[in-house]
């Protein structure tokens, strides 16, 4: 909202100590969430495709689960920033002029699109979905376009490795 439209770059600018600890706790809870939900699903989805098929032995039924598991979890991880890197680090269309509203800029973008038949903007509502992620990445200018990948990537890279040792030390140390 207001740090699209002001020279802010975080919440803990606009908001102080308590923007810095919402944004600490978003980082933390999506390295959890990459490390135990993600990891979990692609386990179970490994266990579902590799179910289909009939192992004789049960080494290789284990070997392939957890490769595909681990195959799986990769591309998820990495997928889903490599496609962020691309969709909204370049611009794609044409710079926004001064003034314009979302509803003329943005209607091409798949996610205004759905945002607003979800929300059931009306055709008088100019600025209805205009923080759409594909929408706002390209109203801004690539300075801010940087900043914001690279605070979405340094929750999963940078507190992931540090959220990943409580259940690989810290559990087994206390059970």
């Amino acid at each position: 909202g207001r740090c699209a439209v002001h020279d802010c770059t975080d919440p803990g600018y606009a908001h102080g100590a308590s923007g810095t600890l919402a944004e600490i706790g978003s980082d933390v809870a999506l390295a959890i969430t990459f490390d135990v939900v993600l990891g979990e699903a692609c386990r179970c989805l490994a266990e579902f495709l590799v179910s289909i098929r009939n192992y004789e032995q049960l080494y290789r039924k284990r070997y392939v689960t957890v490769m595909l598991s681990l195959f799986i979890e990769v591309l998820s991880k990495v997928g889903m920033f490599a496609i962020l890197g691309f969709a909204v680090m370049p611009r794609w269309s044409r710079p926004p002029m001064e003034n314009e509203a979302a509803s003329s800029f943005c209607k091409n973008f798949l996610d205004y699109q759905v945002c607003t038949r979800l929300l059931g903007c009306s055709a008088d509502d100019s600025d209805c979905c205009g923080e759409a992620l594909f929408c706002m990445s390209q109203r801004l200018p690539i300075d801010k376009r940087m900043t914001l990948f690279q605070k979405s990537v340094r929750g999963p890279f940078m507190a992931s490795p540090f959220i990943r040792i409580i259940p690989t030390v810290v559990v087994p140390w206390l059970a």
